[in-house]
Parts: C-alpha cells; sequence; structure tokens
C-alpha cells in the first residue's frame, strides 16, 4: 500500500518535528494507525541514540526496529527503545540488510561510520524505504551523486540530518538575510572551534567479540582492529578507509554492493 500524503510528508519535516516536540507539547497526540509511521534505526549509537530518542517522542511514530553491528550497542538500544514506547514491539538485528527485508518498515535512519551512509541510502530505495541520513551526506561526491540517482529512481524521499538547520534560529538568519534589512551581504566568515585529539598509533588488538567488525568495515578496505579507530574516533584517522577507485564503491564479494 502506498503512504498516504501525510505519511510521506512526514520525513521531509521531521528534522522540525522531532526536534520542535519538546518544546510544543501540545504536539502531542493520538495518532490512526493508517498515519502510523513504522521506523528503525540502522547505527544506535551516538547520533543513532539521538535519533531514536526525537523520533520515539514523534506521535506519528512506532519505532519497530534497531540495529548494530555492536552487540553492546544494540542491547542498549533495545532497552531504551522499549523504554520510550514500551507498547510497541520492536526488534534487534546485527545487519540493516535484514532490517530492509522487513516490508512493513516504512522509513529507516542511518547514523552508520561514513563509508556506510550511501550504501545504506541506496538499498534502503530500492527496498521501499524513506531515509533520514546522517551527516555527512556519503564519503565523496560520486557517492553522493549515485545516491540522488537512486533516490529518483525509487521516487523515495532523502532527509539529511542537519538536525540545527531545522530551527527557528537558522530560519530567523535566512529572514533576515533575504529581507535586506541587514544590508547587502558581501561576505560570509566561518571558524570552527576545538581541534582533533592525537591517538597516537595504537597497535591493533583482537576484536572483541560483540563486535562484527568485518560488517563494521563494510565496504571498506580491510583493516585490523584497532578500539581507537573505531566507532565514533575512526573519523580522526583520514587516511583508513580512503577509496582506491577514485572515491568510487569498492566492490566487496562479502557484500552486495550498489553501482559497482
Amino acid at each position: 500500500m502506498q503512504p498516504s500524503i501525510k505519511r510521506r510528508e512526514f520525513i521531509k519535516k521531521s528534522g522540525l518535528g522531532a526536534l520542535g516536540l519538546s518544546t510544543f507539547p501540545y504536539l502531542s497526540r493520538s495518532v490512526a494507525p493508517s498515519d502510523t509511521l513504522r521506523v528503525a534505526h540502522i547505527g544506535i549509537n551516538g547520533m543513532g541514540t539521538a535519533h531514536l530518542n526525537w523520533f520515539a517522542n514523534l506521535p506519528e511514530v512506532d519505532v519497530v526496529g534497531i540495529c548494530d553491528v555492536d552487540e553492546l550497542h544494540l542491547s542498549k538500544g533495545l532497552a531504551k527503545a522499549r523504554e520510550l514506547q514500551p507498547d510497541v514491539k520492536v526488534k534487534g538485528y546485527n545487519d540493516f540488510r535484514r532490517v530492509l527485508e522487513q516490508q512493513d518498515i516504512d522509513v529507516i535512519t542511518c547514523a552508520t561510520p561514513d563509508h556506510w551512509h550511501a550504501q545504506v541510502a541506496m538499498l534502503a530505495f530500492e527496498a521501499g524505504k524513506d531515509v533520514y541520513g546522517e551527516k555527512p551526506l556519503a564519503y565523496s561526491v560520486k557517492e553522493g551523486q549515485q545516491m540522488l540517482k537512486s533516490m529518483e529512481k525509487h521516487n523515495k524521499v532523502f532527509q539529511l540530518g542537519t538536525q540545527i538547520h531545522a530551527t527557528d534560529n537558522y530560519h530567523r538568519v535566512v529572514e533576515l538575510i533575504q529581507s535586506g534589512v541587514i544590508g547587502d551581504i558581501k561576505a560570509v566568515r566561518l571558524w570552527k572551534t576545538g581541534d582533533t585529539p592525537d591517538l597516537g598509533n595504537p597497535p591493533k588488538q583482537p576484536v572483541p567479540n560483540h563486535l562484527n567488525w568485518d560488517m563494521w568495515l563494510g565496504p571498506a578496505p580491510y583493516a585490523d582492529y584497532v578500539p581507537e579507530r573505531c566507532h565514533f574516533n575512526f573519523r580522526y584517522f583520514s587516511g583508513l578507509f580512503r577509496r582506491h577507485v577514485s572515491g568510487f564503491l569498492v566492490p566487496h564479494s562479502r557484500y552486495r554492493m550498489v553501482g559497482c
């Protein structure tokens, strides 16, 4: 059954709705089953937990799936989902492809490591799911272009999780600039606070039993397991997951790749 206009529009507005729900409690209301979206979260640590909190507090959403390659993260996510929505049956997965096989899941959110973003999104589009994907959009420009083609081909909806841009603060800045009240803008200066921590050159270690390191790597070239290079910290080692083919997706015999 094709989702209604309301259901299709939901993912486009989910960032604003999720952030606004805690600000405007009156938005909480009962929703007809036909207008309820069944959502699964892929990658549940860090921003994935934030996704879970936001979506579970939306009256239109039932969180029915939690997926992570780390069993510790998966267990934590399942417990949190059941706490937030005790009347909703949620299932755990350690392989996102099993999530995409579920015909009754409407939307997935993706907060995996960056090198999985494009793969998860494109396979989700092909499986008939709309996607709320965490930043960065993809690992490369080429991947982003492939995502756009796939989304249009399958007529799906994608929203990038730049949550701060969905709030009134940024909307007000846009209004001020477009109205001309602060004059003709000649230049915009940007800056970033903080710095990348120096984690040195830590040695490889045995892969812990609770982590599927092979699946964590996915389409990236194989690398020995180093705890400091796993999960969030992998971003501090820019050369670890560099593509070998001009930013294109690397074929991998153990996984089904898109666009290879």
